[in-house]
């Protein structure tokens, strides 16, 4: 088991191209809002989350919560 908190460097690569995909698609440009979804990212890899396509699924359920939310 990896320890929480420590990614080898390929892994930060893998984290950073959701980051950009992610904002890309969604026209994410603000560098607050950019951070507090590479936070989630970082969040949902230290729970154990690495596969590309589940990270991105976290993220969308993560903003669907976000939106009831705020409504």
């Amino acid at each position: 088991m990896r320890p929480i908190g420590i990614a080898t460097p390929e892994q930060l690569d893998v984290l950073k191209q959701i980051l950009e995909q992610y904002c890309a698609a969604r026209g994410i440009v603000g560098e607050a809002d950019r951070d507090s979804i590479a936070s989630s990212i970082l969040h949902l890899f230290d729970r154990g989350l690495t596969d590309p396509d589940e990270i991105t699924s976290a993220l969308e359920e993560i903003a669907v919560r976000e939106v009831r939310r705020k409504a």
